[in-house]
């Protein structure tokens, strides 16, 4: 084990106290915090996050497909020191008003390649 963090939503362990996460699901439970975040709504750091739900209440299209890229890979590139991205992958659902984002990393430390598939939805 290397990494560790707090497990979200909080929850209470009768062993240690609080729930955590270790390795793998700490990173993935990262990269879901970042992209999921508001790019201003933390108080003392109002760059981290991102602004992919933005989209959500846009037209679907090829380019915010590439928008929602780019942001995703800006917002990991600074805020999640521990992956270095291999691809991310946006399609867009019209019918569901769903982005399906498929990110391939690999982690630095553990010398692993992860997936982790974020669904981008109004629901």
């Amino acid at each position: 084990m290397i990494y560790k963090d707090f497990k979200f939503p909080f929850s209470k362990n009768s062993i240690t106290g609080v729930d955590v996460v270790e390795d793998i699901e700490s990173i993935r439970q990262s990269i879901s915090n970042i992209i999921n975040t508001k790019r201003g709504t933390l108080p003392h750091n109002p760059r981290f996050g991102s602004n992919v739900l933005n989209y959500l209440f846009t037209k679907m299209t090829p380019l915010n497909e590439l928008r929602i890229q780019i942001e995703i890979e800006f917002a990991l590139e600074n805020f999640e020191p521990r992956i270095e991205i291999i691809s991310i992958d946006v399609i867009s659902n019209p019918d569901l008003n769903q982005y399906e984002i498929n990110i391939i990393y690999n982690i630095k430390q553990l010398s692993i390649s992860d997936t982790v598939l974020v669904n981008l939805s109004l629901s």
